[in-house]
């Protein structure tokens, strides 16, 4: 694992050599997304790029976050229509059949806990985020043991074993939450 065979690309021979090395993607926004759904925006995401440019597909990764969750009960969101489900990195425009072969990908928040999923295969925290505090989160797929792990603040606090690659091959990653439309 983590080679490519030489005779796949062009003049190689029978051997292997190691996969190039993949530089980490960093996307940074400058202010923090505000998520405000059924607030009349078609979507509040942005489209980082496809998902094998980032490493994602077929092979173990790691994406990380600082995400804050907020008390929706407060005066302050008492008009706003929220949902449970918060995504962070998304393949937003995968289909039924996307979802059905691990070629969907949500890295987010679902009932206020982490969740990590590739289609069918889901993993979902067994805790709540902190609720009115700042978070560095993170979702990693080991390819070799075929595990989801999340992570909060540097601990791991859920692992699901048995998870095949994600196949998105050809599809866009996307930061942030779509409301069900997606921005030009």
């Amino acid at each position: 694992h983590g080679f490519l065979a030489k005779d796949r690309l062009p003049g190689g021979s029978y051997e292997c050599m190691p996969s190039p090395a993949m530089k980490p993607f960093i996307f940074a926004h400058i202010a923090p997304l505000r998520i405000t759904p059924g607030m009349g925006t078609p979507a509040q995401a942005l489209r980082i790029a496809r998902a094998e440019a980032l490493g994602l597909v077929g092979g173990s990764f790691t994406a990380m976050a600082r995400i804050r969750r907020v008390d929706t009960t407060r005066a302050a969101y008492a008009n706003v229509n929220h949902t449970e489900t918060e995504l962070v990195f998304s393949t937003a425009e995968a289909a039924a059949e996307d979802y059905s072969r691990n070629g969907s990908l949500f890295l987010g928040v679902k009932a206020n806990r982490m969740a990590m999923s590739f289609g069918k295969a889901a993993c979902l925290a067994d805790v709540s985020l902190p609720l009115e505090e700042w978070a560095t989160v993170a979702w990693v797929y080991n390819a070799g043991a075929g595990e989801q792990r999340l992570y909060v603040n540097g601990r791991s606090i859920k692992t699901c074993m048995g998870v095949m690659p994600f196949q998105g091959f050809g599809k866009d990653i996307w930061v942030g939450k779509h409301n069900g439309q997606l921005s030009s």
